[in-house]
């Protein structure tokens, strides 16, 4: 996985990883970080305590965002974040609830 993920980015490109990074793994998260190219950003899942934990695997990464993250490519917009199709159907429908209730 290593030598794949480095076959296609270079040391100058932003890869985005979207949670639960190394989880359940033999290795530690800095043995896995410290090999990848590029400039990561993390958005944190919900099994990433650990990782959360340990200042060395977080010294490679560029920055760590709590629950989503957005980028711009171009004039778009994009939103990233963790949760799963369930998890953004039941944001949306509280931040719609929300948003309807300040509305009144």
């Amino acid at each position: 996985m290593i030598s794949l993920w480095n076959q296609r980015v270079n040391h100058d490109d932003n890869v985005y990883i979207l949670g639960d990074f190394c989880y359940r793994n033999e290795k530690s998260a800095e043995w896995y970080l410290s090999q990848l190219k590029g400039h990561k950003h993390l958005v944190l899942g919900n099994h990433d305590t650990r990782l959360l934990d340990n200042e060395i695997a977080m010294g490679y990464c560029d920055s760590i965002d709590r629950m989503m993250m957005y980028v711009s490519d171009s004039r778009k917009e994009i939103c990233l974040c963790h949760l799963s199709d369930v998890g953004m159907e039941w944001l949306l429908q509280r931040s719609l609830a929300l948003l309807w209730s300040y509305s009144r």
